[in-house]
This record gives C-alpha cells, sequence and structure tokens, in this order.
C-alpha cells in the first residue's frame, strides 16, 4: 500500500541521514516521451481524479540537482526537487497530447471525479541552499516547446504545500 510505501522511504531516508548522506525527493519525472502521461496514453485510462495536482521534473533537472547535491557538500540534510509549477493530471494529458509525441493517442478516461487534490510543492530552499534551479520552466512549457508552441501557464491553487521535513506519502 501507499502508507506501506512511505513507510519503507522514511526509513531508507533516516538510514541515508543517520550515516550522513543526504536524500532529494524528485517531483514525478518526465521527458516528452516518458513519465505519467505517456503510461496514461498507452493505457487510455487515469484511475484518478483529473483535477489532483501534480508537481514535476525533468530527468535533466533531477540529475543537476542530484549534483548540485554532491558539489554543495551538504550533508544530512533532506532536499526537494520540482519544477515549482504543479499541474492537473487532465492538463498533463492535454499538454502531452499537444506535444506531438503521441499520434493517434486521445485524452484517457478519467475513473475518480473525486479524490485527493494533491498539493503543490515549494523548492525554494533547495534553490536558495544549491544554487540550483530547473532548467525547464514546466511540464506544459516542455510538452507545448516540443511542438513549437507557446503555452500559457493557468496557474494551479494550491490545496496544501509541501516542504522538506513533511513525513507524509507525498509519492505519485
Amino acid at each position: 500500500s501507499r502508507t506501506d510505501r512511505a513507510a519503507r522511504m522514511i526509513s531508507a531516508e533516516t538510514a541515508v541521514l543517520e550515516r550522513g548522506g543526504s536524500v532529494i525527493r524528485l517531483a514525478g519525472l518526465y521527458n516528452p516521451e516518458r513519465g505519467p502521461h505517456a503510461f496514461w496514453l498507452k493505457t487510455g485510462k487515469v484511475s484518478s481524479n483529473p483535477d489532483g495536482v501534480l508537481n514535476m521534473l525533468h530527468y535533466e533537472d533531477a540529475a543537476r540537482a542530484a549534483l548540485a547535491v554532491i558539489a554543495a557538500s551538504q550533508h544530512g540534510k533532506v532536499f526537494l526537487a520540482s519544477d515549482d509549477v504543479p499541474v492537473t493530471r487532465k492538463e498533463i494529458c492535454e499538454a502531452a497530447l499537444v506535444s506531438g509525441c503521441f499520434p493517434g493517442a486521445t485524452m484517457p478516461d478519467f475513473t475518480d471525479e473525486v479524490g485527493a487534490k494533491g498539493k503543490t510543492t515549494d523548492c525554494s530552499w533547495t534553490r536558495k541552499v544549491l544554487g540550483w534551479k530547473p532548467r525547464y520552466q514546466s511540464f506544459c512549457h516542455t510538452m507545448y516547446a516540443v511542438a513549437g508552441k507557446e503555452y500559457e501557464s493557468n496557474k494551479v491553487a494550491s490545496s496544501a504545500l509541501w516542504t522538506p521535513g513533511d513525513d507524509e506519502d507525498w509519492a505519485l
């Protein structure tokens, strides 16, 4: 279950921190061809609320964040890496369809109209301490750029703000 998975992750993080290591909690990873959007468009079904909010991070930005932690010699700390531009599941699918990376795909069916709305993240502390910031502005900007189009942002309202140190299950 998600609770068991979260408990195992917290346990692993605690072990790393106790040994002087650092932890990076990564938002939902993606590139134009890989991420939750690819799975949802392939299966044609999303077993979640279409308005549920996800935090995303490009694979390259995740790698750059990890390198920044190593370079900064920050030991015993928990970092959070996200592009800080929350997006709904529906917006993720819409942007993926606009990209042209999934020819023949259509908007998947969302099977749960109610349920968790998700959380937004604030990575300002991570950015400040590491001197890091994502190269990719947001999932939607990236997917529209693949298609040679300009994305106009729709700011998602925050249902809760997650910051490093929260011990609840925040993963997809």
